[in-house]
């Protein structure tokens, strides 16, 4: 099963990254637009496809004179017939 990380107060928009074991953090005023993004995300990848479902790489295809797919990624959840 995949583990999903995050560093403490990633969701507020903090940019600090402290070390697990340091016990106090600078103030940092919560970042609305940041926080609203991650609880969209939250809800999107709590869906059983990220959980249930199988992960693959897709194919990356483009002209023979244009390099720039080497600078892409992407993949392809699917969990049943139809559900991506």
């Amino acid at each position: 099963m995949p583990v999903r990380v995050f560093h403490e107060g990633q969701f507020e928009g903090h940019e600090v990254r402290l070390p697990v074991f340091l016990g106090r953090r600078p103030d940092e005023t919560v970042d609305q637009d940041a926080h609203e993004v991650y609880k969209k995300l939250f809800k999107a990848v709590n869906r059983p496809i990220f959980r249930e479902g199988q992960w693959s790489l897709c194919d990356r295809r483009g002209w023979s004179d244009n390099t720039s797919l080497q600078n892409l990624v992407a993949w392809n959840w699917v969990k049943d017939e139809g559900d991506t």
